[in-house]
């Protein structure tokens, strides 16, 4: 688990490195007013969705849209922090910011209302796997040998060990095995 953790804490840096030399690339320059009140906020932000994804894409395969939206959310925080430095031409608003944002957030929902059901179903097999035992216990004797069934077994079945003899509550074969005879043929010598 501390490799896969690793591993997504590398994975986010490295994406987020080059989304960030990306935007610094494109932008014209720095933003000659800084909201501070705006950046402490949308740094909140940005660090809460980054750990929520250290957190949820270790699980990937039980929750993919849910971590598909929370790395699109996590794109679109990151340049929205990025914009209270740096200028930025408005495609990257149009195309990156504000899309990223909308279908994050949509994903985000899809996803959990996904898990939501997920869990409601496994509670549901839980409830009748828990019905089931309970209707087993109540009616054990009825469906399993009682001792008395097991020592009347134990009486009737006795080995047969003489060489061309089935015992009685078993069939004779049609055929031996690669069709030699099937009661006169030592398969196993004692």
């Amino acid at each position: 688990m501390q490799q896969k953790l690793l591993l997504t804490l590398l994975g986010l840096l490295l994406g987020l490195t080059a989304l960030g030399v990306f935007l610094y690339w494109v932008s014209p320059g720095w933003n000659e007013t800084i909201d501070w009140r705006g950046i402490v906020f949308e740094a909140a932000l940005f660090v809460f969705v980054f750990f929520w994804n250290l957190a949820l894409l270790p699980h990937w395969k039980s929750t993919k849209i849910l971590s598909l939206g929370s790395l699109l959310f996590l794109v679109a925080s990151f340049t929205d922090v990025h914009d209270e430095f740096f200028l930025q031409p408005y495609w990257v608003n149009m195309l990156i910011e504000d899309p990223s944002q909308a279908l994050g957030a949509g994903l985000i929902g899809l996803g959990i209302w996904f898990w939501v059901r997920e869990k409601e179903g496994l509670l549901d097999q839980l409830q009748q796997q828990r019905d089931f035992e309970a209707v087993f216990e109540a009616r054990r004797t009825e469906w399993l040998p009682t001792q008395a069934d097991r020592a009347h077994l134990r009486a009737v079945q006795r080995p047969v060990l003489e060489r061309g003899r089935v015992a009685g509550w078993l069939a004779p074969p049609a055929r031996g095995i690669n069709n030699m005879p099937a009661l006169d043929f030592d398969y196993v010598r004692l």
